[in-house]
């Protein structure tokens, strides 16, 4: 991985991490609708930067086939991206939670984006093993953990205490990561990928 994507890593990393001080900080202020819609959305547009950037360092990686990651990484992100909603939804608005929770196909609906985002982290885990990389293995059990969480619906502080860490942690992932190297068996040369 090149010096500039991995500055620009550790930029979404600094990012999440800032959005989920702003979450984090909506529990103890009492914010007007309008800045928590504008934290929640931020959060959200970060948390998909996140771990789409998180998921596109991953292809470059020995054993994995791309099919694999493709179709662990597609439903991962729509359940994010679902999740993600969810939480504007709730959050945002008084009228708007109590019209969602109020009708037992919306409460299914979030609850089945949940349960998808703690499946695939699953399957992300297995896949983080097979790379044998512990600080990939440690980004998913945090995520994992904090998808639990979040189905438990305590998506709140500890949900963005776990989310911070996994943050940081991903900043140390994006600082040792390092350059594949292929070596051609002809001429012997270097040749970077």
């Amino acid at each position: 991985m090149k010096n500039k994507e991995k500055i620009l890593g550790i930029l979404i990393c600094i990012c999440y991490i800032l959005t989920n001080f702003l979450f984090y900080n909506v529990m103890y202020k009492d914010y007007v609708n309008r800045t928590v819609f504008f934290i929640t959305a931020s959060l959200f547009i970060c948390e998909v930067a996140f771990w789409g950037y998180l998921i596109t360092t991953l292809k470059d990686r020995d054993g994995i086939l791309k099919s694999r990651l493709f179709q662990i990484a597609i439903p991962f992100l729509i359940g994010i991206i679902g999740t993600s909603i969810g939480r504007i939804l709730l959050s945002s608005s008084l009228y708007l939670n109590d019209l969602l929770l109020t009708h037992t196909v919306f409460i299914y609906l979030i609850g089945i984006v949940r349960v998808i985002v703690i499946f695939f982290g699953i399957s992300f885990i297995t896949l983080a093993v097979e790379i044998k990389n512990p600080i990939l293995v440690g980004i998913f059990i945090i995520n994992l953990v904090t998808a639990i969480a979040i189905w438990l619906d305590f998506d709140g502080n500890l949900t963005s205490i776990l989310r911070i860490i996994t943050g940081v942690v991903a900043i140390a992932y994006f600082l040792f990561l390092k350059e594949k190297i292929n070596y051609q068996e002809e001429n012997n040369e270097k040749i970077p990928t």
